[in-house]
């Protein structure tokens, strides 16, 4: 089929306009609990102290979760496994920031209530004392400053190089040869549901069942210790 020369007809109107669109607000479940999730405002800064106190007191707040509360018990966030490159030194990614934050939004703590709303108040109440760390924002610096995680002993993550055909001949045979650096802008889609998860503690083989507005409708994932017997998860 070709896609260019001509309008193309779209398939997924006629369940969004009118109004059979599935989206995770859409979805609830007995004792559904809410999480909301606390992000770093700096790109790069120590975490010296989290004070949690006044949120864990805060009304319908189920628990409240640093790192502290995951050591020993969840393992890292998965990194790229990439069998061809020439070079790769993939960061640790814990799930809660531990010491230090490396990313403007990289979670420091997690709250859990039984409304949405109380969620949202809770987590204004955590207090995140951070000493701001020098950041490094253009890749090209990025090469020549100092690590950003320092058991590395560099910012580069990773090289992989790609060819095909003779480069060296088509360079011979061209009319002009054009040297230029572009800088392309990083691409971002808009989708209409931004990224949230559900996820129903329940079934056979203790796995969880998660719905997710970006992935696979239905997944189900293991996790390492039994759910509560009557509480389900929603993170919006």
């Amino acid at each position: 089929m070709a896609y260019t020369g001509q309008s193309l007809k779209r398939f997924e109107d006629p369940r969004l306009l009118t109004g059979q669109g599935a989206f995770l607000d859409d979805l609830t479940f007995p004792d559904m609990l809410y999480a909301a999730v606390l992000r770093s405002p700096h790109a790069h800064a120590s975490i010296r102290a989290i004070d949690t106190a006044a949120a864990r007191h805060a009304p319908g707040v189920i628990a409240v979760i640093t790192a502290e509360d995951l050591a020993g018990v969840v393992e890292p966030l998965p990194t790229r496994q990439e069998t061809e490159a020439q070079e790769l030194r993939p960061p640790v990614h814990p799930l809660l920031a531990r010491g230090t934050v490396c990313c403007t939004g990289q979670p420091v703590a997690v709250v859990v209530a039984q409304e949405r709303s109380l969620v949202r108040d809770a987590l204004a109440c955590i207090r995140v004392d951070y000493a701001p760390l020098p950041a490094v924002i253009d890749p090209l610096d990025a090469l020549q400053a100092a690590a950003v995680h320092p058991e590395l002993g560099t910012n580069i993550a990773l090289r992989l190089r790609t060819a095909g055909g003779d480069l060296d001949a088509a360079f011979a045979q061209a009319a002009h040869v054009v040297w230029q650096r572009y800088r392309v802008q990083r691409l971002a889609p808009a989708p209409l549901e931004t990224c949230g998860v559900v996820a129903h503690a329940g079934g056979p083989g203790r796995h969880c069942q998660c719905r997710d507005g970006h992935f696979s409708p239905r997944r189900r994932a293991p996790y390492r210790h039994p759910p509560h017997p009557r509480k389900d998860l929603a993170a919006l």
